[in-house]
């Protein structure tokens, strides 16, 4: 009596969308992924007190951004989690649904080359300059994203809180009125 042994099956799976709707799908994860990257960048460089601050001094427009803003913002953990998530998660999607079209190595190259022009390079400098603006301006996306990734971003973000810890009153006082000082004697 002889042992079979179990064999080796390769499967082969068909793609399930066409060429078409996966450049649309690609282009639409590019996009997502900027706007995480740019409001990584333009949300989480303004701290709770520099809106607070903008609100009191700021321009008319930039009043209303920060008290847009000002909501998600003193979230920060959790703003910082549904963000980050967000973006692997579009990023990495972006590499399989590329290795769909164009397989292995070139999927690859192809994938980080697009990410790191379109999703981080390009958004990250129109945010550094217009962060405020572009925050504001798609808040209710990120209200969204703040919901879908909630089953993860929230528990990590008290854990966060949690290791972290919370930012003493008395500095933030300080802080606040060191600010607007200096944009007052400006």
């Amino acid at each position: 009596m002889t042992k079979s042994r179990p064999s080796l099956k390769l499967i082969v799976t068909r793609r399930d969308l066409p060429v078409w709707a996966t450049i649309i799908f690609i282009i639409l994860l590019l996009t997502l992924s900027g706007l995480f990257s740019g409001l990584n960048l333009g949300l989480m460089s303004l701290t709770p007190h520099d809106l607070i601050v903008i609100q009191e001094a700021g321009t008319p427009n930039d009043r209303i951004y920060a008290k847009k803003i000002y909501p998600v913002r003193k979230r920060g953990n959790f703003l910082l989690c549904t963000i980050l998530l967000g973006n692997v998660l579009v990023n990495t999607t972006t590499t399989i649904l590329l290795d769909t079209l164009i397989s292995g190595l070139l999927a690859v190259i192809g994938a980080t080359l697009a990410i790191v022009i379109f999703g981080e390079i390009i958004p990250q400098a129109v945010c550094s300059r217009h962060g405020l603006k572009i925050g504001a301006k798609t808040i209710i996306l990120t209200y969204f994203f703040m919901i879908i990734t909630s089953p993860i971003a929230f528990p990590l973000s008290k854990a966060l809180d949690f290791v972290l810890g919370k930012k003493k009153k008395f500095s933030d006082i300080f802080f606040i009125k060191k600010n607007i000082s200096t944009l007052i004697f400006r």
